[in-house]
């Protein structure tokens, strides 16, 4: 057993050691050499020895805890640990030992328990402490308090201790200016800094402690600074090194301070102080490291990968750059090149053959390079590899925390959580301050749905570790996962705050405010991280993704294509080009697009889906049978392949739902969609399941669906859309049109919910409100989603010319609308055919509209409309070619036979033929005829009754038996010779054609027959017949044409279409998310957060 001497000397030579200023390594090694039988001894002993009094307990444990403060290859904090338990548990109520315990729980970054000790010395009566300790105590317990952000406390505690002393002492000066500086208060943590350095009692370490709070205080302003002055930093530094201060010392003092500002995720200001350690220390190989380590997380990557091609060419050994351009390719995205590194498969192309071998065993034993290759399998959805590299780890180091972890994130992935939390626990056992551990056990927790447990435990670890981001980000997603977005703003705002490089974590808020329907204060955010990071590819990438979901689509090419122009072969950009076209409705381009993606990223499952949706869209617009099939076969193996790779893929469940639907596969849609809301009740197929019982006239289940979607997001437009779908169907158009003005308010580019908003509007009555509200969705639309909206348009403008008397105009407006829809849709297209074979049919142009019928058919055999509708047209041309056959064949019989009478009477007329009739029926014939001509209206019927003689009455031939008897022609009276000279002369000329014309007859008839010529047409008959007759001939020909008789107010029309209107569907069903950014992380992606 050592003497009390024996201790004594070797814990003077381990201070003495440990006073020196830039102590070698070597020195540090021995000093901890000279205290191992010391403190085998302590730890071997059950009772307290003689040897071992309080104040050499406690010299022991402060030399480990200084020891351990500068010497990291052993556990000197945990043996100190071990020392002051068993010191305390001999004399626990020993102030020093307790202090002592305090700045130990400080110094290993555990302040909560920190200040539990202090507080125990503050408190303590009996004994009760001295001044000096109490303020010793009260200066820790300020420091801690300022360390866990509780600000006020902490400045509480430190006017308490120079209330104490009477005055602010170096110690606390010093304590006092950190916590401004954690406040971001410089100017004033300056000056506390600057004061402690004036006290001439001050102690070399709270010196040391306000000369690197100086440093880390000036750089953050000069950081902030734009006048271009000087650096304030780089002159504190010269006027350092030359009033005498060692270089080493000066270099020291930067690379702490440098290292502070790292810790607080100040990279920026961290960069100039690395960069000054490199100007003063060339063969600095740590601050050429953490070079490296600021650039990436600022996200220079370009910068970084420069830079570490010098530092590699002047330290071609160090593994420590080695791993940190690795990681730089990490966060770049480049796994694969980030793996061939940390697995050591690029040290045949980087390091000389000479010294490969050397360093690749160097690689291969580095746990870090270890754990980041298991973090990179699994990112590349490699679980099994990943699995068998931890356990393979962990055979060697049971009780390594960081592969434990590693372990547990694996059970994770695989939706293991009970085993995921178990191992986090064990984990925590070991490190119970672990970050990494602490965020993904809440993250557990919280996808098995228990939100009190891991509420309860994300604040039990912000109250240990409230200074780490991650810890926020987790809270933050615990709030996302109960729908309370606002809290989650909060909290991502937090994480962001005291880490604003880790840009996930803005990419999440940007997400909580589209959902919170705050779209222009995210695109607010989004102008911030422009100016933080100008060329930042991912950036442009969800930027671009973000104006591709507001329908804003050539800013989004815009951004896609500055990434491609910066990187050809940059699979951000190459993919958002594919949403870009599949947008556009350019599905092959889209396809090809993704099927790029995969070619330089086999690993990521989301290209997968992207690639399926794109052939479903495909398969949507195809017209031949065979290729819908194979298109929506290879979109389902695309979904298996993205399931093999995450077979927890809810996006992949929800696709292959769809495609089930597509094949009327109605069953196993809803068993894919069911399936996807077990493995995500955020983001599974709610809406789908919902669209699918739509569909399926499940409108009860539907309903409690689409119900559930709203509430758990009241700002899913899909969800209000399909809402509005199924109100449609049940006839509550009220309902339905308030539901459609939803949709549009969060979504305004969503052409659907503008369609059923003007069917509701229509089926309501209120056409004009249906076709304003048409009208304006078209002008704030692209091109390639107005085509329903313009067949819409066309469909309120029949209904209002059936309603007008059938007016031709509205008709007119009618296919113009549905020439818009072909324009804006050039591809072929089921339900413009039918739109046009509609129009075409009032019209009347029914081989046209026969045609469009056809094409329907054509586009799409199930159109049963189509098919009823082309029948009954080819009806109508069957039915119109009778009719116009009979017409014809009538009109030209009419035409000709009117026509040839016409002409006969003309001839008749030109060529003066007669015929011979008896004088009594010439007479008789004239005297009817001529009435208005032979006699005067004031001729009585006695004057010409007076005008017969009685002898014509005696020669009347009825009172005859000779069949040969005729009646003479009296002669005419003086009188009427003298008033009608023609009649004279017409009856002189009749008289002599008569004779000439007629055989001799015999002496009887000469003497007793007398007989009269008249023409055959005359003057008065023309007048009546010709405009008859031609009447009748243009009836003839216009007879054809005649199938309808149209007349004002009134028509007549053979055969009429009248498609009833039905209650399908407005929604075309389940559909899926076709938005294809980056998916919103759910935790830190690697080790320790990072």
């Amino acid at each position: 057993m050592p003497t009390e001497a024996e201790i004594s000397n070797a814990l003077t030579i381990a201070e003495q050691a440990l006073g020196e200023q830039a102590i070698p390594e070597q020195r540090l090694k021995d000093a901890w050499e000279a205290l191992q039988p010391i403190l085998n001894e302590v730890k071997n002993l059950a009772s307290v020895s003689a040897n071992y009094s309080a104040a050499i307990l406690l010299r022991l444990a402060k030399t480990l805890r200084d020891l351990g403060n500068n010497y990291y290859e052993e556990d000197s904090h945990g043996e100190a640990q071990a020392i002051l338990g068993k010191a305390l548990g001999w004399y626990p109520k020993d102030v020093a030992l307790l202090n002592e315990q305090g700045w130990l729980h400080y110094d290993r970054d555990y302040f909560d328990k920190a200040v539990v000790a202090f507080r125990q010395v503050i408190d303590q009566i009996n004994p009760a402490p001295d001044k000096d300790q109490k303020a010793s105590a009260m200066r820790g317990a300020g420091a801690s308090l300022s360390r866990l952000r509780q600000f006020v406390a902490a400045e509480y505690m430190f006017s308490e201790a120079i209330s104490l002393m009477g005055q602010a002492t170096a110690g606390i000066l010093v304590e006092r200016g950190w916590l401004r500086f954690y406040q971001e208060s410089y100017d004033l943590a300056l000056a506390d800094f600057q004061s402690a350095l004036r006290d001439g009692t001050a102690q070399e370490k709270d010196k040391h402690r306000a000369m690197k709070g100086q440093l880390a205080s000036l750089q953050v302003l000069d950081s902030r600074d734009r006048s271009g002055r000087p650096s304030q930093t780089e002159e504190l530094a010269k006027n350092w090194l030359a009033s005498g201060h060692p270089e080493a010392k000066v270099v020291e003092l930067l690379t702490e301070a440098a290292d502070v500002l790292s810790y607080l995720n100040n990279y920026a200001a961290a960069l100039r102080l690395y960069e000054l350690v490199i100007k003063y220390a060339p063969n600095n190989q740590s601050a050429h490291e953490m070079k490296i380590y600021a650039l990436k997380w600022l996200r220079r990557f370009k910068q970084a990968e420069d830079f570490y091609k010098i530092a590699q060419a002047k330290f071609p050994d160090n593994v420590g750059l080695w791993n940190e351009i690795a990681n730089t390719y990490f966060q770049e995205k480049r796994y694969k090149k980030a793996y061939d590194y940390f697995s050591g498969k690029a040290v045949a192309e980087q390091i000389t053959p000479d010294k490969r071998e050397a360093f690749l065993q160097s690689v291969r034993k580095n746990d870090d390079a270890i754990e980041w290759c298991i973090v990179l399998l699994r990112n590349m959805n490699k679980l099994d590899e990943a699995k068998n590299k931890v356990d393979e780890a962990l055979s060697t180091s049971a009780d390594k925390v960081n592969f434990l972890s590693e372990q547990a994130v694996i059970y994770f992935l695989r939706r293991d959580y009970e085993t995921a939390v178990a191992l986090f626990e064990r984990a925590l056992e070991i490190d119970e301050y672990n970050e990494f551990a602490h965020q993904w056990r809440a993250a557990s927790l919280r996808k098995q749905r228990d939100f009190a447990k891991a509420k309860q435990e994300l604040d039990e670890s912000l109250r240990k570790l409230p200074w780490v981001s991650g810890l926020w980000e987790e809270r933050a997603w615990l709030a996302f996962d109960q729908n309370q977005l606002g809290e989650a703003d909060s909290y991502f705002l937090k994480a962001i705050k005291l880490d604003p490089y880790l840009i996930r974590t803005q990419f999440s808020r940007i997400e909580v405010a589209t959902r919170l329907n705050r779209s222009d204060e995210a695109l607010a955010m989004f102008g911030d991280l422009k100016k933080q990071f100008p060329k930042d590819l991912e950036v442009t990438e969800q930027l671009g993704w973000f104006y591709l979901r507001r329908g804003e689509f050539a800013l989004a090419k815009e951004q896609f294509d500055l990434i491609e122009r910066t990187d050809r072969t940059n699979v951000l950009g190459i993919n958002g080009l594919g949403g870009y076209y599949l947008e556009q409705r350019d599905f092959p381009a889209a396809a090809a697009q993704f099927r790029k993606a995969l070619e330089q990223v086999d690993y990521e499952p989301q290209y997968y889906i992207n690639l399926a949706w794109s052939l479903i869209r495909q398969a949507n617009e195809s017209i031949e049978s065979a290729k819908t099939k194979n298109l929506l076969r290879e979109a389902e193996a695309k979904c298996r392949i993205a399931l093999e790779k995450d077979p927890f893929n809810a996006k992949a469940y929800i696709c292959l739902g769809v495609i089930a639907f597509k094949r009327n596969d109605f069953p196993d849609a809803e068993g894919y969609f069911r399936r996807s809301l077990e493995l995500d009740q955020i983001d599974g197929g709610r809406v789908e399941l919902g669209a699918l019982y739509v569909q399926t006239a499940r409108l009860d289940e539907a309903k409690k669906e689409l119900s559930e979607a709203i509430n758990r997001n009241t700002n899913d437009a899909r969800a209000h859309f399909e809402m509005a779908n199924l109100l449609l169907l049940e006839d509550d158009n009220k309902g339905a049109a308030r539901e459609c003005y939803q949709a549009i308010l969060l979504d305004p580019k969503n052409e659907e919910a503008q369609l059923a908003l003007a069917i509701a509007l229509k089926r309501a009555g209120r056409s004009d409100e249906a076709e304003k509200a048409l009208r304006s969705a078209i002008k704030r639309l692209p091109p390639s989603k107005q085509w329903q909206l313009y067949l819409q348009l066309a469909e309120i403008a029949v209904q209002l010319a059936d309603a007008n008397n059938k007016d031709g105009n509205l008709y007119a407006e009618a296919l113009t609308n549905v020439n818009f829809a072909r324009l804006t849709h050039p591809s072929p297209n089921a339900d413009i055919s039918f739109h046009f074979g509609i129009v075409h049919h009032r019209l009347e142009d029914y081989k046209t509209a026969s045609k469009d019928f056809q094409e329907c058919l054509r586009l799409d055999r199930d159109r049963f409309d189509a098919r009823r509708y082309s029948q009954i047209v080819k009806a109508l041309i069957r039915q119109e070619r009778r009719i116009s056959r009979i017409n014809v064949w009538g009109g030209v019989g009419i035409a000709g036979f009117c026509g040839l009478l016409l002409l006969i009477l003309w001839t008749c007329y030109f060529f003066g033929w007669t015929r011979t009739i008896p004088a009594a029926q010439a007479r008789s014939n004239t005297n009817q005829v001529q009435t208005d001509e032979d006699q005067t209206p004031d001729t009585s019927a006695e004057e010409r009754a007076a005008s017969t003689s009685p002898s014509d009455a005696g020669n009347n031939p009825k009172s005859s038996d000779s069949p040969n008897e005729v009646l003479a022609v009296p002669a005419a009276s003086p009188s009427e010779t003298e008033d009608n000279p023609e009649t004279v002369n017409d009856s002189v000329t009749a008289d002599t054609a008569e004779t000439e014309d007629s055989t001799e007859p015999d002496e009887n008839t000469k003497s007793n027959t007398k007989t009269t010529r008249k023409l055959l047409v005359d003057e008065s008959m023309l007048t009546v017949m010709t405009p008859l007759l031609l009447g009748l001939v243009v009836v003839g020909l216009l007879l054809p044409n005649l199938n309808k008789l149209k007349l004002p107010g009134f028509e007549a029309e053979i055969g009429k279409l009248q498609p009833q209107e039905t209650k399908e569907p407005v929604s075309s069903g389940p559909k899926g998310d076709i938005g294809f950014g980056s998916s919103l992380p759910v935790l830190s992606p690697g080790p320790g957060g990072r």
